[in-house]
C-alpha cells in the first residue's frame, strides 16, 4: 500500500497530544509506520477508529525493548506499532474499542514516565551547558584576539553567534515539551487516567525550524572554517589585482628600487576526466611579490598583497598591504577596524619581518587631512619602521611599510586603494 507521510504536529513529550493525532489519522485511513519528530510515515488503508498509547523505555544493552514491557502489552492485546528509538518509547494500537488498558495503576504508570522525565531533564540541562560552553569559546576568543571587530567581520564568529542565538531561542519550547510531560505524570500521581482525547496543534513548525535551520547554520559554520578560505586560491602575479588600485612598492622607493624576486615551484595533481590518468603539474610562483585573496561569508572581498626590493644596508624594503571590502550593513566598522589594525600593526607582533627585535619603539602618529574618509599613519622613531591605515565608505586597509620612501608623500594613492 501506499506510504504517505505527514508533518508531525505534535512533540513526543505531550502523550495524550500524540495518541489523539494518531487516532484521528486513523478514522482518515492512515495507520501509523513511523514516527518521527519532523514527519511521520502512514499507510494508506480504510477508515478505522485505532487507539494508539504511548509508552517510554529504558533500553537493554543490546538496544531492545525490555521483554516484560513488551508481555505487558501483548498479553493486554495490544500491537506493537512503531519504536521510537530517537525519543527512546513503544507506540502500541488496537482495534478493540473494549480492549483494557495496559496500566491498571496509575501511580506505576507515573514512575514510569518519571524516569523518562528525569532522562529528559538531563538532556536539557545538558543542551544548555553545552551552549554556555559555545558562548564562553566565542568570548574568549574576542578577548584574546588583539583585532577583536576584525574577528567579527572577517570570520566565521557571527555564524557560530547566530547559532547561539537560535538555540537559546529555541530553549522556551524544548521546556515546554518537557512541562507537558510533567502535567501528564502530575496528573497520574494524583490517582487519574490520562486524559485520551486531547487538543493537539493541527500544525506546528517549530521541530522542522529547529532541525532544518540549526543544520543550515552548522553547514555555514562548516565552510566558513574549512572550505570558503581555500577558494581564494594560490598566490597570483601582482598583475592581476584589479579589486584596487594598488600603491606599489616602486612608487615609494623612488628611482633606486630594485625588484627583488624569488620563485618557489607549486606542484598541483588533476585527474584527466577521459583517461583516469592523474597529471603532475608545477607552477612556479613569487613568494615575494604576490597578491591572494581571502574570503568569508561575513567579508567575501579581502586582498593580501606583498611586494618586496633588494635588501641594502640600510635594511630590509618590504610593504604588505591587507585590504577589506566590508558588506554594506557592517560599512560603519570600516573605520574602527582601519584604526585597529593600525593599533595591532604597531605593535610589531603580526609578522617575521615586521619586528623590531623585542626592543621598545616609540611611535609618531599623523592624522593627515585627505579631505574626505580616515587616515592615519604612524612612524617608528628612526624612521625604519612606517605604517598607514585608511577607510572609506565600505572599505578599509592596512599598509605596512619598511625601506628608504615617506608613505606620507603618497596620501593620494593610498586614498585611492578605498575610493
Amino acid at each position: 500500500m501506499k506510504e504517505i507521510f505527514k508533518l508531525t504536529p505534535v512533540s513526543i513529550y505531550d502523550i495524550q497530544g500524540v495518541e489523539s493525532w494518531l487516532q484521528d489519522m486513523a478514522l482518515r485511513g492512515l495507520h501509523l509506520v513511523r514516527f518521527r519528530p519532523l514527519f511521520s510515515t502512514f499507510q494508506e488503508g480504510p477508515a478505522k477508529r485505532v487507539r494508539y498509547r504511548v509508552e517510554p523505555y529504558q533500553p537493554r544493552l543490546n538496544g531492545d525493548a525490555p521483554a516484560p514491557l513488551l508481555e505487558l502489552y501483548r498479553d493486554s492485546g495490544w500491537a506493537l506499532a512503531d519504536e521510537a528509538y530517537q525519543n527512546r518509547v513503544l507506540i502500541f494500537r488496537s482495534e478493540d474499542p473494549n480492549l483494557p488498558e495496559p496500566h491498571t495503576d496509575p501511580l506505576l504508570h507515573a514512575h514510569a514516565l518519571e524516569r523518562w522525565y528525569r532522562k529528559e531533564v538531563r538532556k536539557f540541562i545538558l543542551r544548555i551547558a553545552l551552549f554556555l560552553v559555545w558562548v564562553f569559546l566565542m568570548a574568549a576568543l574576542l578577548i584574546i584576539s588583539t583585532t577583536p571587530l576584525l574577528l567579527m567581520v572577517t570570520s566565521s564568529l557571527p555564524i557560530a553567534g547566530l547559532l547561539a542565538l537560535f538555540w537559546m531561542l529555541s530553549f522556551p519550547a524544548h521546556w515546554a515539551n518537557l512541562r507537558e510531560l510533567s502535567r501528564a505524570i502530575r496528573r497520574l500521581e494524583q490517582g487519574q487516567e490520562l486524559d485520551r482525547r486531547s487538543a493537539y496543534p493541527r500544525r506546528s513548525l517549530f521541530s522542522l525550524v529547529d532541525f532544518s535551520v540549526s543544520l543550515l547554520l552548522l553547514i555555514l559554520l562548516f565552510a566558513d572554517s574549512w572550505i570558503i578560505p581555500q577558494v581564494g586560491g594560490h598566490r597570483r602575479p601582482l598583475t592581476e589585482l584589479d579589486a584596487f588600485p594598488l600603491l606599489s612598492l616602486a612608487q615609494v622607493e623612488g628611482e633606486d628600487y630594485q625588484y627583488e624576486e624569488h620563485f618557489i615551484p607549486e606542484v598541483d595533481f588533476r585527474r584527466d576526466p577521459g583517461t583516469g590518468e592523474v597529471e603532475v603539474q608545477v607552477s612556479y610562483s613569487d613568494y615575494k611579490n604576490f597578491c591572494r585573496a581571502h574570503h568569508t561569508l561575513t567579508c567575501w572581498n579581502q586582498w593580501e598583497v606583498v611586494q618586496s626590493g633588494s635588501d641594502s644596508e640600510e635594511g630590509m624594503t618590504r610593504m604588505e598591504i591587507w585590504w577589506f571590502d566590508l558588506p554594506a550593513p557592517l560599512a560603519f566598522l570600516s573605520v574602527p577596524v582601519a584604526r585597529e589594525l593600525l593599533h595591532v600593526s604597531m605593535a610589531l607582533e603580526e609578522e617575521v619581518w615586521w619586528t623590531s627585535g623585542g626592543a621598545p619603539v616609540s611611535w609618531t602618529v599623523e592624522t593627515p587631512q585627505t579631505g574626505s574618509g580616515w587616515l592615519e599613519m604612524a612612524k617608528s622613531g628612526d624612521g625604519y619602521f612606517q605604517t598607514a591605515a585608511v577607510a572609506l565608505g565600505d572599505k578599509a586597509a592596512l599598509v605596512q611599510y619598511t625601506g628608504q620612501g615617506e608613505l606620507e608623500a603618497h596620501l593620494e594613492e593610498i586614498m585611492n586603494m578605498v575610493r
